[in-house]
């Protein structure tokens, strides 16, 4: 990635090139990644000029190619976003966003349910998604105080016409820290909310379970099933306390304890709450950068029958 990218800086020599001066200075930001895989691969070119025009209003395209081999179906998606946001002071940003992809869906489980029956073979997905972001965080990276809030509301056509409303939202506290101000002790409190409408395909419903969303189940391991097969729900309500401190004195090695809660339903309800607790580590490894190897370990103290159990995670990273 390039976060001082100039798409109209052509090379003008070959030394331009040599010296990588060439495609740069222009504050723009792009992205190539290649992730060639067994089970997942993903392509992805992305481009941004946070401030287009030498304006407020930023722009970004994308494109994409994406596969995967879950256990009931093989997804394939392929597609571009375009889009534009605002940046109204410090704190508020708008943005909005037009997603064209194609998904094919083959190779289903039997028995099938009708959910999956439904998207087998090409589907054209067209949305428009609208997000309002309220960020008052010290850091981008690892904040210690203030919050993130975004709520967005998308629309979807085409080969199926939906709505979705999602919400997301983490506060951060410092609860202790030496004199220097290193040794932070952050309590992070998280949730986010989603409900999609009736007409949603199963690979754009809510899924949860792993790292990111609800630890100590595995990946998709949370939800409604139908014939044995995780077809996701409509409602989605997860939550997250986690509480973070060093376990040495130049913070390479940090400690956290968690509990993360919530359900994905058919429907609006809590009729399956479940609820997990757990302890992991977050190691820095100088050759990879400032990033982090989170390590997590997570049992569950509600659950249901049906849901798949994995007490051990891994993961490149801090934000879920």
């Amino acid at each position: 990635s390039e976060q001082n990218f100039d798409l109209f800086r052509y090379p003008r020599s070959f030394q331009d090139i040599i010296d990588r001066t060439a495609f740069r200075g222009g504050g723009q930001r792009f992205r190539f990644e290649a992730i060639p895989g067994n089970q997942v691969s993903r392509y992805l070119v992305n481009w941004t000029d946070p401030y287009f025009m030498d304006t407020d209003f930023s722009l970004g395209v994308s494109g994409f190619y994406y596969q995967r081999f879950f256990s009931d179906w093989n997804e394939q998606r392929g597609g571009g976003r375009i889009s534009v946001g605002r940046q109204f002071n410090p704190y508020w940003s708008a943005s909005a966003a037009l997603r064209l992809e194609n998904v094919e869906i083959t190779d289903p489980d039997f028995p099938t349910p009708q959910l999956l029956l439904d998207a087998l073979g090409d589907n054209f997905l067209s949305t428009i998604r609208l997000s309002v972001v309220h960020d008052t965080r010290d850091s981008g990276f690892l904040p210690g105080s203030g919050h993130k809030i975004e709520v967005g509301y998308e629309q979807a056509f085409n080969d199926f016409t939906y709505a979705r409303f999602d919400a997301d939202a983490r506060q951060y506290f410092t609860l202790y820290n030496r004199p220097d101000g290193g040794g932070r002790h952050i309590l992070t409190v998280g949730g986010q909310v989603g409900y999609t409408g009736n007409d949603t395909p199963i690979f754009e419903r809510y899924f949860a379970g792993g790292f990111q969303t609800f630890r100590g189940f595995a990946f998709r391991g949370v939800g409604p099933q139908q014939f044995d097969v995780r077809v996701g729900g409509q409602f989605l309500a997860l939550g997250s306390l986690e509480y973070m401190f060093p376990l040495l004195v130049n913070e390479s090695v940090q400690a956290v304890a968690f509990t993360d809660f919530g359900t994905v339903e058919e429907d609006v309800g809590l009729d399956q709450f479940r609820m997990s607790v757990g302890a992991g580590l977050r190691v820095s490894v100088p050759a990879l950068g400032p990033v982090p190897l989170a390590f997590d370990w997570a049992v569950p103290i509600f659950d249901e029958d049906t849901d798949d159990r994995r007490i051990f995670s891994f993961y490149v990273g801090l934000n879920r």
